[in-house]
């Protein structure tokens, strides 16, 4: 798994709050010079739980894309979670966000994440990013035998 930093959105960003709440990824990624967004392979949203939510009911992630860096100004969500329940938030959870093929023929420059609270969150941090493809290194292999 390949991660970028141009693609990174946010980095153990805190998810702490009082819901309703949307909070913006700390970062979004600037698409001025890359004109081939979702082409081939195709790309997915990464998010992995860096530090547990409590209190919260869920948590909505949403790839949204924007014309504006603040992602305000024509915003569209291409790609979102659901709400994910609370329980299912725990420290080192990971969600994958397939968004639609034609992600780069939407016209928007901008993409971030959108963290949608429900109910008072107390603890949480999370991290995202854009990449091509998906490790969770949670690979088990039987015990028992010898590699020669």
């Amino acid at each position: 798994m390949f991660t970028d930093a141009f693609l990174q959105f946010s980095s153990s960003q805190s998810v702490v709050g009082v819901g309703p709440l949307t909070i913006d990824s700390t970062n979004v990624a600037d698409m001025a010079n890359q004109v081939d967004l979702g082409e081939g392979d195709g790309v997915v949203a990464r998010i992995q739980v860096n530090t547990a939510v409590v209190g919260a009911t869920g948590i909505t992630f949403n790839l949204v894309g924007a014309d504006n860096p603040a992602l305000t100004t024509n915003p569209v969500v291409v790609a979102s979670s659901g709400e994910v329940l609370a329980a299912d938030l725990g420290a080192d959870a990971q969600f994958v966000l397939d968004p639609n093929p034609q992600i780069g023929s939407l016209g928007k420059r901008y993409y971030g994440m959108q963290y949608v609270l429900d109910g008072t969150s107390t603890a949480g941090a999370v991290s995202a990013d854009l990449g091509l493809g998906v490790q969770d290194g949670k690979k088990f292999y039987p015990s028992g035998f010898s590699v020669s």
